[in-house]
């Protein structure tokens, strides 16, 4: 029996690049919509919006641990804060 085509070998999956968006109910925002769009135009379609809710009052101990995770985080591309959020 001859053996058949060799098994077609899966790329090693890539990293989820992230963008972070931090603000009080990120869920609600328009930039869910848009977000997409704007990475398909600027040809990276696999970087996702990850929105990242604190209520109002957080400490600025719980803030800074947040930038520590994210500044760490090789999958985490760039972030931002909403200024009426400050």
């Amino acid at each position: 029996m001859m053996p058949g085509p060799e098994p077609e070998l899966e790329p090693p999956p890539q990293p989820q690049l992230r963008f972070v968006f931090i603000g009080v109910s990120t869920g609600a925002s328009s930039i869910q919509r848009i977000f997409p769009s704007w990475m398909r135009a600027l040809g990276r379609p696999h970087v996702v919006l990850e929105g990242v809710d604190l209520p109002l009052g957080v400490s600025g101990a719980e803030v800074v641990a947040l930038v520590d995770r994210l500044r760490t985080d090789a999958e985490v591309i760039g972030a931002l804060v909403t200024s009426h959020k400050l």
